[in-house]
C-alpha cells in the first residue's frame, strides 16, 4: 500500500515513518505539513492510505481529501484517546494514539490490509466515483465539476482544463496522472495530448474531433479507441 503522511510534528513523524518501515505491505510515498502538496501527489498517483492529523476533520481540508477521484483510506494521529469519540462515524479507517503508535500499528495493520484488498464495502460513498474534484493552482484550490469538462490538453508539465462557457483552469499534473483518476466511459484519450469528454463530442471526422466547437486532433496510436466507441454507439 501507497501511504501520504500530512503531518508537522517533527519528533513524532520520526517516531511514525520507523513504526510503518517496519511493514513490509506499507510504502511512503510523500511526507509533507501542506495540504496543496498533498492534493498534487494524490492526484498524480494512486495513494491508498493517507495518515493525518485529528484536525483534518476541520472543513474545508476533508472535503478537498474525500473530493479527489481517488481518495485514499484515513487514518487519525491524536495526542489523546479522549480526542476521537466515533471515528468511523466521521468516515475513517481507524485512529493512532501517538504515545502508542507502534503497538496500534500491530493491532490495526491486518483491518487495513483487508479494506485494500476487498472494494471497502463499509467506506462511505465518497469512496465511489466523485462528480468533482479539486485541482492546485498556486496557492488555491478550485473545484472542477467532471460534467462540466469539455476536454484536457496537455502542456508538458501542466495540464489546462477546459470547461463549459468558454472557462479553464490550468494546474501542474501528468496528463497520465489525470487520465487515470477519470471514468474511462466518460473520458477518452485520442491524442498524446488531448483527452475529450465523450458526451462533448459534436462531430467525429477522419482526423480529428469537434468537442465544444473546437478541432482537435486524433493520432493515429487512438483511432482504434475512437473507432470502438463509434461502433458501439452507432444506430447504424
Amino acid at each position: 500500500m501507497n501511504c501520504l503522511i500530512l503531518y508537522n510534528n517533527l519528533p513524532f513523524l520520526e517516531m511514525l515513518k520507523a513504526s510503518i518501515n517496519k511493514f513490509n505491505f506499507l510504502k511512503i510515498e510523500m511526507v509533507s505539513p501542506h495540504l496543496p502538496d498533498v492534493l498534487e501527489c494524490l492526484n498524480n498517483n494512486r495513494i491508498d492510505l493517507l495518515i493525518t492529523d485529528i484536525h483534518i476533520t476541520q472543513q474545508p481540508d476533508l472535503y478537498a481529501i474525500k473530493a479527489v477521484a481517488n481518495p485514499p483510506l484515513i487514518i487519525l494521529l491524536t495526542a489523546q484517546q479522549a480526542y476521537v469519540t466515533e471515528p468511523f462515524d466521521l468516515e475513517f479507517a481507524d485512529y493512532i494514539v501517538q504515545a502508542a503508535v507502534f503497538p496500534k500499528f500491530l493491532k490495526i495493520h491486518q483491518n487495513i490490509r483487508d479494506l485494500s484488498r476487498h472494494d471497502a464495502p463499509n467506506l462511505p460513498a465518497a469512496a465511489s466515483s466523485p462528480a468533482f474534484f479539486y485541482v492546485n493552482t498556486g496557492y488555491s484550490l478550485i473545484r472542477v465539476n467532471l460534467n462540466e469538462i469539455t476536454f484536457i490538453e496537455g502542456l508538458k508539465d501542466y495540464v489546462k482544463i477546459n470547461l463549459t462557457q468558454s472557462r479553464n483552469v490550468i494546474t501542474r499534473m501528468a496528463m497520465k496522472g489525470i487520465e487515470n483518476k477519470l471514468d474511462c466511459k466518460k473520458f477518452m484519450r485520442i491524442h498524446r495530448s488531448f483527452i475529450i469528454a465523450v458526451d462533448q463530442i459534436d462531430m467525429i471526422q477522419k482526423t480529428k474531433v469537434i468537442v465544444a466547437g473546437q478541432e482537435i486532433p486524433v493520432s493515429d496510436g487512438f483511432k482504434k479507441t475512437l473507432q470502438d466507441h463509434v461502433a458501439l454507439n452507432n444506430f447504424q
